[in-house]
């Protein structure tokens, strides 16, 4: 969505010597795991 919540992310983990998740990374990667797009992930839940 383009707010910021990755750039965000990366900076609190990195304060915190936490590491960081980037969350749409892995809904991508399921998705395409099984076949599908981010589009229909959406539309199921």
């Amino acid at each position: 969505m383009g707010a910021g919540k990755s750039t965000v992310g990366r900076i609190v983990a990195d304060s915190v010597g936490a590491p960081f998740i980037d969350l749409d990374d892995r809904v991508v990667a399921a998705a395409q795991e099984r076949g599908l797009t981010v589009h229909s992930v959406v539309e199921i839940f």
